[in-house]
């Protein structure tokens, strides 16, 4: 005969609202794969990167129908904002920081 064991989880709701010391998170919406991928290859492109190592590392949207999609190229990045079409808004260097 073999016992059964039933583990159940349970979870808290904590009311009070975050310490200084605790990060919030903060819900964002992302562009879509493809238009990331747009971006990068379209960097790639205007850096003469390698395609295959230039990466979108993060989006957000960033209103009117468009998203900023973070690209990371070797050890340089740059910011690609694309619309929901996939028309290349611009293309400029990352700011350090």
């Amino acid at each position: 005969m073999s016992s059964l064991a039933l583990v159940t989880g349970c979870s808290t709701i904590n009311s009070n609202p975050p310490e200084n010391n605790e990060t919030i998170r903060v819900e964002t919406t992302t562009a879509p794969t493809d238009l990331q991928l747009i971006c990068a290859a379209k960097t790639a492109e205007k850096y003469k990167a390698d395609q295959d190592t230039t990466l979108p590392i993060g989006s957000a949207d960033v209103g009117d129908g468009t998203f900023s999609v973070n690209v990371k190229m070797g050890g340089k990045q740059a910011v690609c904002i694309i619309d929901n079409d996939g028309k290349i808004v611009s293309i400029e260097d990352a700011l350090p920081g």
